[in-house]
């Protein structure tokens, strides 16, 4: 029962991922999937650090509705 209710998560979390866009999806990947330092994620989408710490928490807080909504439908 336990596998089976974390795949749904992990499914249900995928699917709202997808429903993110490009710029906050592959910045929530490299932090929280990859454990990617904000330094390393600021160098690599070419970006500096402060805009790494907004976009990542504009992201989150997107990530979050996303899987509000997705939980409240039927």
């Amino acid at each position: 029962d336990e596998s089976m209710l974390r795949g749904e998560r992990v499914a249900l979390i995928h699917r709202a991922l997808e429903l993110l866009s490009e710029e906050h999806r592959s910045i929530l990947i490299l932090r929280e999937m990859q454990d990617t330092s904000y330094e390393d994620i600021a160098e690599i989408l070419s970006i500096n650090i402060g805009t790494v710490r907004s976009r990542l928490s504009r992201a989150r807080i997107q990530l979050k509705a996303q899987l509000e909504n997705l939980n409240s439908d039927p």
